[in-house]
């Protein structure tokens, strides 16, 4: 039986380029019910606005089937504007637009993923890379010359790095390490005490195996050395940087990851790396979260 990617877990925006020329690296995994498996898809934004600029799809009722919408079937505002188009003050749209946007929330065409024009047909809308047996939850995205470097972060706390590039008319890649930050060699493993007490601090109806496990909640690249990592453990905020090759972990001064990084994994966690703009020019890393309830 297929399967498909149909949940996206994470987005990762490539810095540079206009906005309407954005390149985007997604994550997106299968039902985890079904045969479960990530895969990793390369976005265009032009591709994405053509889809949003296209016809929508509608289904008249749950006997029929799914058709597109005639172009003469869709309301415009008084400027002249269909519906889904960006405008300042969404509080003047009418009452015809805004009953279509509602009833008619989906394109008819799909936002194609890219990958690299002289690749063979078949392959030219197929994954960068997919994994079996593996649920990617965190992407960053690294280019070194020809070559596409991708730390993907995983549901257990480990973290994948692989390279993508073409050769030919083909996409390649390669599995380059499995990097395990929270085992003891890498001095970021929680002790049982933690554990224990992190379990006991947890109402029933939690899932305490849950909460007070290993998680990635961020991960980025923020120069050509070096990936920032920030998640949870035990219920308790950690952040590390680690280098390239993922084989030397430095934890933060302090590693407490307080207003950085989320001490519940159920948290988002957001990190941004500007290179210009900061104070005396240099280049700084911004993270934050929620702060623990008091």
């Amino acid at each position: 039986l297929p399967f498909y990617f149909d949940q996206i877990q994470d987005v990762y925006e490539m810095p540079g380029g206009d906005v309407d020329n954005k390149i985007f690296y997604a994550v997106f995994t299968s039902n985890v019910n079904a045969v479960y498996g990530s895969a990793v898809c390369k976005f265009d934004q032009t591709v994405i606005n053509r889809a949003f600029d296209g016809p929508f799809k509608e289904q008249k009722d749950t006997m029929s089937f799914w058709k597109k919408v005639p172009d003469k079937d869709v309301p415009k505002d008084k400027d002249g504007l269909r519906p889904g188009t960006c405008v300042n003050d969404t509080s003047k749209l009418g009452s015809d637009v805004l009953g279509f946007i509602r009833a008619r929330p989906i394109m008819y065409n799909a936002v194609l993923p890219v990958t690299h024009d002289d690749i063979a047909e078949q392959e030219r809308y197929s994954p960068l890379y997919h994994s079996e047996d593996v649920v990617f939850l965190q992407i960053a995205v690294d280019v070194v010359g020809q070559y596409t470097m991708l730390f993907l972060a995983t549901d257990n706390g480990q973290i994948h790095k692989v390279v993508q590039w073409v050769e030919g008319a083909e996409v390649k890649h390669r599995l380059l390490t499995i990097w395990r930050p929270f085992e003891k060699s890498a001095r970021l493993e929680m002790s049982s005490d933690q554990v224990q007490t992190c379990q006991a601090e947890r109402s029933p109806e939690e899932d305490s195996a849950f909460l007070c496990s290993n998680h990635i909640r961020t991960i980025v690249v923020h120069d050509k050395d070096n990936v920032y990592v920030c998640g949870s453990g035990a219920y308790e905020s950690q952040d590390f940087t680690l280098s390239n090759d993922l084989d030397t972990v430095d934890t933060m001064n302090p590693s407490t990851g307080l207003a950085l990084c989320p001490f519940d994994p159920r948290d988002n966690a957001t990190a941004i790396y500007v290179k210009q703009g900061n104070p005396e020019g240099i280049a700084s890393l911004y993270t934050g979260t929620r702060l623990r309830p008091l």
